[in-house]
């Protein structure tokens, strides 16, 4: 039994917990937004003398610390594989007990997949339970990211995800003069990202064993034969480089200047060897810009922009290879109506 809880009438949610046997469920979503006020009460003094003690998949997203406590109360996290937490606001009075709990949750050996976006000061690091048995990790609002720690304590980990809290600083936290290398992991994204690109292959030195690497964010990351001579000595496996990345210019680039950036982009290793496509845009309206993209787009949102403000160059040609959709990740495109007809009128 799979139960997801998303916007549901009072009267309907009521109904749906009398016909729940919680015996019998192994997923379940429980989602607190504005329009579901109290209903995770409901559903937590429905359930309050009852054990959910099948349960393999729980997500628990946007709800409070007071909620996480008594969720929990009746849910049998020993048989959890998954387990997804979104924490909006931080709440003193509970956090202990929250740090306590969320730390059982991840030693738990049969959990393979965990997904968090909490307040920093729960976020497991840098200490996390040694010996945990986690393949996937995905980590929202990420302020320091402490790679090192998390690979020696999770080392079955395949996949890490890490989105970085746009509205403060963010670091990469190296161990001091590491050399251990860490082969268990073969799938590392980041979105969000600032950095310099020196920190950034120092990262990547510790993990020789990937094959997917997605980028998104902001640096200094435009020269692919910098790329092309890192990959091919430190990153034998990688077949799949996924990037979107952007800098702001404080002076006027020219074609030029974004020709000699799809240049070195245009070499065998990127269009025979690997196959990897990229795109290069400069946006001339302030704030000035320079946009680097892989191809298909990695980004799932965009925001559509007028073509007279934009240098666009791509060491792809849509009308030679058709097979290649560019759009298959994009789920939401943003146009502002309003800047093309002023485009329109302007041009009249």
């Amino acid at each position: 039994m799979h139960k997801q809880f998303y916007r549901q009438f009072v009267p309907d949610f009521e109904l749906i917990c009398r016909l729940i046997d919680p015996r019998q469920g192994i997923s379940l979503v429980l989602c607190h937004e504005d329009e579901t006020l109290f209903q995770i009460d409901l559903f937590i003094s429905h359930f309050e003398n009852k054990h959910f003690s099948r349960i393999r998949s729980l997500s628990l997203l946007g709800i409070d610390e007071r909620h996480f406590k008594l969720i929990l109360k009746c849910i049998n996290i020993n048989s959890l594989n998954s387990f997804s937490l979104v924490i909006e606001k931080s709440d003193e009075r509970y956090k202990k007990s929250t740090a306590a709990l969320l730390s059982s949750i991840i030693s738990q050996k049969n959990l393979r997949r965990l997904e968090f976006e909490i307040p920093p000061r729960l976020i497991p690091s840098p200490t996390w339970p040694v010996q945990c048995m986690i393949q996937h990790l995905r980590i929202g609002g990420c302020t320091n990211f402490c790679p090192c720690t998390i690979l020696q304590c999770l080392p079955m980990l395949k996949t890490i995800s890490v989105s970085f809290r746009t509205s403060e600083d963010h670091y990469i936290v190296l161990a001091d003069a590491s050399t251990t290398t860490f082969t268990q992991l073969n799938s590392l994204s980041f979105e969000n990202l600032s950095t310099k690109i020196e920190l950034l292959e120092s990262l990547l030195l510790l993990i020789p064993s990937l094959n997917h690497f997605k980028l998104i964010g902001n640096g200094n990351f435009f020269d692919g034969n910098r790329w092309e001579q890192f990959i091919q000595m430190n990153l034998p496996f990688l077949n799949k480089f996924e990037f979107y990345v952007e800098q702001t210019r404080e002076v006027d680039y020219n074609r030029a200047d974004v020709e000699s950036i799809i240049t070195s982009f245009q070499t065998p290793f990127w269009l025979e060897y690997k196959k990897w496509f990229v795109t290069c845009e400069y946006k001339i309206n302030l704030p000035r810009s320079i946009l680097l993209y892989s191809i298909p787009l990695c980004i799932s949102s965009m925001i559509y922009q007028w073509e007279s403000t934009i240098i666009s160059l791509s060491t792809y040609d849509i009308k030679s290879d058709k097979n290649l959709s560019i759009m298959d990740n994009i789920k939401t495109i943003h146009i502002d109506f309003s800047k093309i007809i002023l485009n329109e009128i302007s041009n009249q």
